[in-house]
């Protein structure tokens, strides 16, 4: 973790990060060419995210603004094996259309499984929610989505997530109203 110490300039923070985890502080070696993520290439894609786990897999998610129309937007995912090779095609990670579904984070959770959450509207009973799911790196479901905001007046929105070894997980978001005022960062600690 990096905490940001008044009067250092960031660069400098951010190069002792590189050298602690062993990245070249003046660049890094390229492992081939850029590649597109996406196949659906209509209208916008945007917001991604991405994780790997610790075999190199890694899964990007994103936000579409048109595959679900006339929803609005949802969320996809593409996985690739360690050599950037794609493993099977995109897939659709919210199965709640309605409304928009929108900006998701991800995080490994070990033995090659990933969890993503995201913001979703009406699917909560109020405004937005945060709805995770977990998926293998080729993109295959590993149980349905499950509601993580316990709290459900007005938008929780903005999730992130992070995941240790043994595939324990924390989801916090920024939930308006919650704290008696207006948005206030609120989490929810999850067994495997």
């Amino acid at each position: 973790m990096m905490i940001h110490r008044p009067g250092r300039p960031r660069c400098i923070e951010v190069a002792l990060l590189l050298a602690a985890v062993g990245l070249p502080s003046a660049g890094a070696q390229l492992l081939g060419p850029e590649f597109q993520v996406n196949s659906y290439t209509t209208l916008a894609q945007y917001r991604p995210a991405v994780a790997a786990d610790s075999f190199g897999n890694f899964v990007v998610v994103w936000s579409d603004g048109s595959q679900e129309f006339p929803s609005a937007s949802g969320v996809f995912g593409q996985g690739f094996d360690a050599t950037g090779v794609a493993l099977g095609g995109e897939f659709h990670v919210n199965s709640f259309t309605p409304g928009q579904q929108r900006y998701p984070a991800i995080a490994a959770s070990g033995s090659n499984n990933f969890l993503v959450v995201w913001e979703s509207a009406g699917e909560d009973g109020s405004a937005r929610g945060i709805f995770g799911r977990r998926f293998s790196a080729a993109g295959l479901p590993a149980g349905s989505a499950f509601m993580v905001n316990t709290y459900t007046p007005e938008n929780q929105e903005e999730g992130a997530i992070c995941c240790n070894a043994g595939g324990d997980f924390v989801v916090t978001w920024s939930s308006y109203t919650q704290d008696g005022h207006y948005n206030g960062i609120f989490g929810q600690r999850f067994a495997r």
